[in-house]
């Protein structure tokens, strides 16, 4: 039966394992066998919330890596059971995410602030012609 050692006395659920991920190890010594085969090490690590085993899981990882919110453990795990050079694709990934994120964010108050023009000078044509129209005849007009 596996038991799971924690090397981290911060983050407990941060690795299982020396390397794991999606409960596999993969070509990183001492887990990999003789055959070539990744071997079964256990659960996936973050109690299971990180994983790429399935499309849902693998969009929220890459969400919670977009927004900066524990990124570098995912990485440093991914790292420790895949390759080294894994970095370069959450570097990517977070440049990338931000990018489209921090447009997303001017766009929506770029749409608000002109809706916001567009509505306030609507009520000043109106209060205009209104006073206008008052200030011919002397009474408001019938609507």
């Amino acid at each position: 039966m596996y038991e799971p050692h924690f090397s981290s006395t911060v983050n407990p659920w941060l690795d299982f394992s020396p390397c794991l991920l999606n409960g596999n190890s993969c070509p990183v010594d001492p887990c990999f066998d003789a055959k070539g085969v990744c071997l079964a090490q256990g659960p996936n690590p973050f109690a299971g919330a990180v994983s790429f085993d399935n499309f849902l899981l693998a969009s929220s990882t890459i969400f919670q890596v977009v927004t900066l919110e524990g990124w570098a453990d995912i990485m440093h795990t991914i790292q420790r059971s895949d390759s080294f050079w894994s970095w370069v694709y959450f570097v990517l990934l977070i440049c990338a995410g931000s990018w489209f994120t921090v447009n997303l964010a001017l766009v929506v108050i770029a749409t608000q602030f002109k809706l916001t023009k567009k509505r306030m000078l609507t009520e000043k044509a109106l209060k205009d012609i209104q006073n206008h129209t008052i200030g011919r005849t002397g009474k408001k007009p019938k609507r």
